[in-house]
């Protein structure tokens, strides 16, 4: 970008200064991507450490690491605040306030995750829960807040950038679970279920899965030790049909190692996860809906991850560093039941054609309007000697991901222009003519994008 521009800010486009997040489940030092991509860019003055785990990036004003302006410094919420109609567009500003405050927000949050470690076990409440979750935390607390900062909901969306990314989304199909109870006698005392059919589990599965939970530690620790000693005898074989098809013994072994406290929730999460909910390993630039209230947790790989804008979140078990877990009632009364398999979550793939992406053949969009509508996600793939323009009536973050010599991106013939490495970060504010192109010589470039459209 030049820098001779009085006001880089108010330009169609200002590239971003992002923050890392040195969450427990990240890899660490430079085999993070989420630290290899902060150290793109400058601006962010980012120091490295080998042996510091780098889980996030983040992409967005979201206070607890909000992103900057790399060529003034100041914030994207300030200046978001300050210029909402020109930095979000007067639909986008008028539709999606924050909910808690009022003020202009971006309502999504974009980030890269990179991780070699188990997430949390986790979910994040629907808007009325989250609200009641306010109200009743300020009513606790004299008006303060400290876990439930907002009443916002936070639908989710990941697409998997390294080559596997392995993740337990949603409740299996109840006939699965009734296999697993069948071929799995550890499973069939923890939860104390003589169930035979998967419409009687279907109605019971909820009160079925929260005896997950219920069961004292000692029992857990002893069926466990059972569990994995026929693991380490039988293989995958232990876990039944459905272990032998998905490869699970590995799985059990690899959460358990990671977390191994039988005092915590870390083991009941075990049996949760791997009986109750789907295992899904996608491969890169395969995508994956978590609607709110849906269960989950992220095991290993790269992806790009995208929200509603919301701190919300109540997860039990696999919590490392990150606090004691949460209720088990309330997170097992608060779980969507919506059994079935993990396809169901996926996110199909259309391809862009004019007026939104003029080529017709290089841009890519996710179908995540069936599951949240606070965001969008596009993909760009390039060869090294063409170009895509794009056109969205709201704002956008763009994010490099593929870019051997460079990408460019620029506004107009003569507006402005950028060349990017891989790991930059730009937002893009409604309305403008945004060409992406290879840098001359290059290979194959790629960008993904989140915007939002009223």
């Amino acid at each position: 970008m030049s820098a001779t521009h009085p006001n880089q800010d108010h330009r169609p486009m200002v590239r971003l200064a992002c923050q890392v997040q040195p969450y427990s489940y990240g890899k660490k030092g430079s085999k993070s991507l989420a630290a290899r991509y902060a150290l793109a860019t400058p601006e962010n003055n980012f120091k490295l450490d080998e042996d510091q785990e780098y889980g996030e990036i983040w992409m967005g004003d979201h206070p607890n690491g909000p992103s900057k302006s790399a060529a003034t410094g100041v914030d994207l919420a300030t200046l978001i605040q300050q210029h909402p109609h020109e930095f979000l567009g007067s639909k986008v500003a008028q539709k999606y306030p924050n909910p808690t405050n009022g003020k202009p927000q971006l309502p999504f949050l974009f980030k890269v995750l990179s991780f070699d470690k188990a997430l949390p076990l986790q979910a994040h409440p629907d808007k009325n829960l989250a609200a009641q979750l306010f109200k009743d935390e300020e009513k606790k607390q004299g008006g303060e807040h400290e876990k439930f900062v907002d009443t916002n909901h936070k639908p989710e969306v990941a697409v998997a950038l390294s080559e596997t990314f392995e993740a337990f989304v949603g409740f299996r199909p109840a006939e699965e679970i009734v296999q697993f109870l069948r071929d799995v006698p550890e499973l069939r005392e923890l939860v104390a279920s003589d169930v035979s059919s998967s419409p009687e589990l279907d109605r019971e599965l909820k009160e079925t899965f929260g005896r997950t939970f219920d069961a004292d530690p000692a029992t857990v620790q002893r069926l466990t030790e059972s569990l994995v000693e026929r693991v380490e005898k039988e293989g995958d074989a232990a876990l039944g049909e459905i272990g032998k098809k998905e490869g699970l013994a590995r799985v059990v072994k690899k959460v358990l190692g990671q977390y191994p406290n039988p005092s915590t929730v870390d083991q009941k999460s075990m049996f949760a996860a791997i009986f109750f909910m789907n295992f899904v390993v996608a491969k890169r630039g395969e995508g994956i809906a978590v609607p709110a209230d849906c269960i989950h947790a992220y095991l290993e790989g790269d992806c790009i991850e995208c929200m509603a804008t919301s701190d919300n979140m109540i997860s039990c078990g696999w919590q490392g560093a990150m606090g004691p877990p949460d209720d088990a009632s309330l997170f097992v009364k608060m779980l969507l039941h919506n059994p079935g398999p993990s396809r169901h979550l996926a996110l199909p793939t259309t391809t862009v054609s004019a007026p939104k992406a003029q080529s017709g053949k290089y841009t890519t969009e996710y179908g995540i309007d069936k599951f949240m509508e606070e965001f969008s996600i596009l993909r760009v793939d390039l060869p090294g000697d063409a170009k895509e323009t794009i056109r969205l009536a709201g704002p956008a973050i763009y994010i490099v991901t593929r870019a051997d010599q460079g990408v460019e991106f620029s506004i107009g013939s003569d507006e402005q222009r950028a060349t990017l490495k891989e790991g930059e970060v730009i937002f893009v504010k409604p309305d403008n003519d945004l060409t992406i192109s290879g840098v001359r010589g290059g290979d194959i470039v790629e960008v993904f994008g989140a915007y939002c459209e009223v």
